[in-house]
């Protein structure tokens, strides 16, 4: 009786041990390094995403499935996301879409305005669109579910959009055609979320008002140990699929698990500072990739191919979240971020002035619109003199006999008859992004070539 005992405790220690998954002190400083680097670098995104959902949903505000329309041009003093543009009105929304799906309405677009919805899961992927490119210039009612949803399509839809996610950001931009576009505000107004058995007219699921606690978070200037909590309570709203879950499973031994506390005190000291090594080094990698993101011509770099459907490749998504987060895919709008002139040389509006010019013909080919938008060495708007943020294909501006365009960058005038063509640098280091919504054939495959920023001190 005594060896059943002794069999039977033995047993059920062993048990415990391995459904615990081992004990953190199995790790390796090597192993631990190696494991956090990579870990760091997966879960970027999603860490950087959650400033955007708990500016929406946090703190107890609880704004779900609804869209508002941020009726102004983004300024100096948002600082909310890195290199937001200039030229729409920002219509967001976070979709609950836990218990059942969501339909977005949305009415005509007239005038040759643009518009895009874009659908983004919790690594900023962004699976499909409702947009003029995607689904046309409306009107129309498009149903938003989770992947796994297998529900009956009503009548009325006319589009079933899946996201691997239960909880959605859908980030709108109507294009604007100058500071105070009525029009522009009214059609955001008329954008409609309305919960699926509402739609139809059939039986809601029972009420469960979800309450995001994570709060806002800076993935490049926080702690590693803030870092990963934030990781592991957002990671639960995503639909994680085959390589997510090996991942998971992977990075289980230091730490990381879905609402798992993500503590130093779990850690032996030597392994707690490999943590934080491969932490640091994943951010230096992240960062450096930033500046090598996508091809490069005339040292304008190209928004990466697989741009919003990043698949496995963590660190180009990574670097994507740290420079431009929320970065279109190409065939919406293509983004060219340039921050070096001709020379190589870091733009630097306190020492430089620079042109960018367009021969006749040259200009950016968009099926829709283009901007030219400049940022401070942070990825913010600067402040400057005449409040002017961008160059956009409305805006008032000279051409030059030939039917050239030159655009001067620089932080002092250039004097009244340049006024129209001037974009004001700030005085510091800066870069600039061009936008081009509905890029042509010829921008995607490259035959459309881009000019050089020169220096013309």
């Amino acid at each position: 009786m005594n060896t059943r005992i002794k069999l039977l405790t033995f047993f059920i220690i062993n048990l415990v041990f391995i459904s615990c998954g081992g004990p953190k002190s199995e790790l390796t400083p090597e192993h631990a390094k190696s494991l956090a680097k990579e870990a760091y670098i997966y879960a970027f995104p999603a860490v950087e995403h959650n400033k955007a959902i708990w500016k929406i949903v946090g703190d107890s505000k609880n704004v779900w499935n609804t869209m508002w329309v941020e009726a102004r041009l983004f300024s100096p003093a948002d600082t909310t996301v890195v290199s937001p543009n200039n030229d729409t009105y920002y219509c967001p929304a976070v979709l609950d879409i836990r218990h059942e799906p969501v339909v977005f309405s949305v009415p005509e677009m007239k005038d040759g305005r643009d518009f895009l919805i874009q659908l983004l899961d919790i690594f900023t992927n962004c699976p499909d669109y409702i947009s003029k490119l995607a689904t046309g210039d409306g009107p129309g009612n498009y149903m938003v579910a989770r992947s796994d949803w297998d529900g009956e399509t009503p009548a009325g839809i006319d589009t079933v959009i899946k996201i691997p996610a239960t909880v959605v950001l859908a980030l709108g931009r109507i294009q604007v055609y100058g500071p105070e576009d009525e029009e522009a505000l009214m059609l955001g107004r008329q954008f409609r979320i309305t919960p699926l058995s509402s739609f139809a007219q059939t039986q809601a699921p029972p009420a469960d008002t979800l309450q995001w606690t994570a709060k806002s978070y800076d993935a490049k200037t926080g702690d590693v140990e803030g870092f990963f909590n934030m990781f592991n309570y957002i990671i639960q709203y995503q639909i994680l699929n085959e390589s997510d879950k090996k991942l998971m499973d992977k990075y289980e031994s230091i730490g990381l698990g879905v609402r798992e506390k993500f503590s130093k005190s779990d850690f032996p000291a030597k392994i707690w500072k490999a943590i934080e090594e491969g932490a640091a080094e994943a951010k230096a990698e992240i960062r450096a990739k930033t500046d090598h993101i996508g091809k490069e011509v005339n040292g304008w770099q190209f928004s990466p191919e697989n741009a919003g459907r990043w698949g496995t490749d963590y660190l180009t998504n990574a670097a994507a979240a740290w420079k431009y987060i929320y970065v279109n895919t190409p065939e919406e709008a293509l983004y060219l971020v340039d921050g070096v002139d001709i020379s190589g040389d870091k733009f630097n509006g306190s020492a430089n002035s620079y042109t960018l010019s367009f021969r006749e013909g040259q200009l950016p080919q968009a099926k829709f619109f283009w901007s030219l938008t400049i940022y401070g060495q942070k990825g913010y708007l600067k402040a400057n003199d005449i409040n002017r943020y961008a160059i956009n294909s409305s805006s008032d501006v000279k051409y030059a006999g030939d039917g050239s365009l030159t655009i001067y960058i620089r932080k002092d005038h250039p004097g009244k008859d340049k006024e129209s063509n001037w974009l004001p640098a700030p005085d510091e280091e800066f870069y600039m992004i061009l936008r081009m919504y509905g890029p042509t054939e010829d921008v995607i495959s490259g035959r459309w070539q881009i000019p050089a920023v020169v220096k013309v001190n």
